[in-house]
């Protein structure tokens, strides 16, 4: 029993310490680990990392949920970098494509 318990543990463990994120794959990129900012100086919001050669869906609204912009965006290389003007307030971001959701909410002030 004991020597069946140690086999089965043994092979778990291996499977567990084998298998890799789906997002490993292409170089620990994942909305988790996606960081987004409104740079206020070129009024640009700059997203990243994120994949390289596909497009996005980059959605803007409000605090109320009115939406501002939505547009088609493909990253200049491992950054999305869009601008637009946004005047003092909180607004909700969300990016997405098939295998990428990102959602945040951010500030920006006067």
């Amino acid at each position: 029993m004991k020597t069946c318990f140690i086999i089965s543990f043994v092979f778990f463990t291996s499977t567990i310490w084998a298998q890799q994120p789906v997002d490993s794959l292409k170089n620990n990129i994942s909305s988790e680990a996606a960081n987004a900012y409104y740079d206020k100086i070129s009024s640009r919001l700059v997203v990243g990392p994120v994949f390289e050669n596909e497009n996005y869906r980059l959605e803007l609204y409000d605090i109320t949920g009115t939406s501002i912009q939505s547009v088609v965006v493909q990253p200049n290389g491992r950054m999305i970098e869009f601008n637009t003007w946004l005047k003092s307030g909180v607004y909700i971001l969300i990016i997405r494509n098939p295998h990428f959701n990102l959602t945040r909410k951010f500030r920006v002030n006067s």
